[in-house]
């Protein structure tokens, strides 16, 4: 016989090896945990999400400017318009992004959550957790978090919260919940 998951031969009489069993005793650890600890939004700020488009801002006022000193009015006005709405449509989707993230720490897990995405990691398969800040994040006491599991990248099983605020309070906080986790 072999197994229905993973096709390995079976010693023994079954439908499932040892292996998948353990696996599927894990997740369903993990789906009953519900003890909720700690709960992490990514912040939208505006005058942060305006700073982050500096370069942007000082290529079209050189653009601009150049317009006015070709006298090339309508460019100019054309420039202008193009700087105003890629300002507007990077605020509105900044907020968008930031009103539907989070990251909720449980006793054995985090979940990250974005829209109606979800991304669940065990605090046992994860190899490390970092932070770290841009300049400007700098400025607004803002960070990004980084969950690292064993296998994988953080892009494909791992995730990644922008923006965090108070980033060093909710950083010792993060160690203080992943270190009674690894005593355990």
């Amino acid at each position: 016989m072999r197994c229905k998951i993973c096709g390995a031969k079976l010693r023994k009489e079954g439908d499932i090896c040892t292996s998948c069993y353990k696996e599927y005793c894990k997740e369903e650890a993990l789906d009953n945990d519900t003890n909720e600890i700690f709960k992490l939004y990514r912040q939208y700020l505006p005058k942060y999400q305006l700073t982050r488009f500096f370069d942007f801002y000082m290529i079209m006022l050189l653009l601009i400017a150049a317009s006015f000193v070709q006298k090339a009015i309508g460019l100019a006005i054309f420039f202008i318009f193009v700087t105003i709405v890629g300002v507007a449509v990077g605020l509105i989707v900044s907020k968008r992004i930031a009103v539907n993230t989070s990251c909720i720490f449980y006793e054995k897990k985090v979940v990250h959550k974005y829209k109606d995405r979800k991304k669940t990691l065990a605090y046992s398969d994860l190899k490390n957790v970092t932070y770290y800040q841009n300049f400007f994040q700098k400025l607004f006491k803002l960070g990004d978090i980084q969950f690292r599991p064993e296998l994988g990248t953080y892009l494909t099983k791992g995730f990644e919260i922008k923006n965090v605020p108070n980033i060093e309070d909710n950083w010792a906080k993060i160690q203080e919940i992943l270190g009674a986790e690894k005593e355990d």
